[in-house]
């Protein structure tokens, strides 16, 4: 329970593996473009990913880079 995990709505569809990654994580991070997760998962869902205590979602904002070296190092993110 040591790594931190980093997800883009924008490069695949955030559902019930990102809720999942939570027990194995230190720190979830979800990237979404708008401010509604409920454009793009079921309402239950939303309500577990708020109410999780070590996920965080920044909303309107987008992944500008990614580095690593065989893992992901770095991710480079801003508000829009």
């Amino acid at each position: 329970m040591g790594r931190t995990c980093w997800w883009s709505a924008a490069a695949t569809r955030p559902d019930r593996q990102l809720y999942f990654s939570r027990a194995q994580s230190r720190k979830v991070f979800l990237v979404i473009r708008g401010d509604d997760l409920n454009n793009d998962m079921s309402s239950y869902l939303v309500k577990r990913i708020e109410q999780a205590p070590n996920i965080d979602v920044l909303r309107n904002t987008e992944v500008r880079r990614a580095l690593g070296d065989g893992f992901l190092n770095e991710v480079e993110n801003g508000q829009q």
